[in-house]
């Protein structure tokens, strides 16, 4: 197992890669801060130690934590996450640091991507660049004052302003 954690002024990226067969403990505390995660590889499953949870898998985009998806039991109330990797699994989880909770989005680039001032963006898959400067999985470019374009191709989570 491996996980990756990198903290940004708007947020925090934690990268979590599972090989089939193992398991990863998420507390309450940690869920309570969580804004979104997409799975990029495999699927995981909740072993229960409290209500039933949808988790996310390979190919369902960026799941928002809130009341509609409720990942994490925002929805009926925070437990702990025992997941369980039945595959190698990979995911990214977007979580509060402390400077307001800011908005996410998923978008797809194959060459360019419009991005409005004021975003920052997460480079979840790909390579991408944006004023001279290249970034790859888990990179970040801060957010603009005026809109720019992204080059590259993969996926991209978009940090909308507070």
């Amino acid at each position: 197992m491996k996980v990756a954690q990198h903290r940004f002024s708007a947020f925090h990226l934690t990268r979590v890669s599972m090989s089939a067969g193992e398991s990863y403990f998420i507390p309450a505390a940690e869920n309570d801060i969580s804004i979104g995660v997409i799975c990029t590889k495999g699927g995981t499953e909740h072993r229960p130690s409290g209500p039933a949870v949808h988790l996310p898998q390979v190919g369902e985009g960026l799941l928002l934590n809130d009341g509609a998806t409720a990942w994490s039991n925002d929805a009926v109330g925070h437990n702990d996450l025992n997941l369980y990797a039945p595959v190698d699994t990979e995911w990214v989880c977007v979580g509060e640091n402390g400077h307001g909770r800011p908005e996410l989005s998923m978008a797809h680039s194959v060459g360019s991507l419009a991005i409005p001032a004021g975003t920052g963006v997460i480079v979840v898959s790909g390579s991408f660049s944006l004023d001279g400067i290249t970034g790859g999985p888990d990179g970040y470019f801060r957010p603009r004052s005026g809109g720019v374009t992204l080059s590259g191709v993969g996926d991209v989570i978009l940090v909308h302003p507070v």
